[in-house]
């Protein structure tokens, strides 16, 4: 187990903007005692284990329960009541990063153009492989 985890039991709540995103909420005094910040990445462990992006609850929520849908919970094989050990998930830069699709897609979209729009928003900046090109 590691440092800073604690076991909550799993409430499936399906909520539409949550819904098949893998976001999981959690009490407010929960991610305090996690060191948590709402859309920090948590690692949960089931039966399997899986990563989910924390939330925080609404007012009025159980400290004892985690909040999710029936993906988060089929992929940790665990039902509604079962134990859900949550954790912070380190974070850890891609080296590379892959895009694939449709082939009129790709031939459609410019590795420059997405290397230029996405640079602003991630650091390193995103470049272009001159091996393949529609890796970036």
């Amino acid at each position: 187990m590691a440092e800073r985890d604690l076991t909550l039991t799993a409430s499936m709540r399906p909520a539409a903007l949550d819904a098949r995103r893998g976001v999981v909420r959690l009490h407010p005094e929960v991610l305090s005692a996690l060191d948590l910040n709402p859309g920090d990445p948590v690692r949960l462990t089931g039966r399997r284990a899986t990563a989910g992006i924390a939330a925080r609850a609404e007012p009025g929520a159980s400290r004892a329960l985690l909040y999710a849908d029936d993906l988060i919970l089929g992929n940790l094989g665990v039902r509604d009541g079962g134990q859900i050990t949550v954790a912070p998930a380190p974070v850890v830069g891609a080296r590379r990063v892959a895009l694939a699709g449709p082939v009129e897609i790709v031939a459609a979209v410019s590795p420059r153009c997405f290397a230029s729009r996405c640079s602003a928003r991630w650091s390193p900046p995103v470049t272009t492989s001159r091996s393949c090109p529609r890796t970036w």
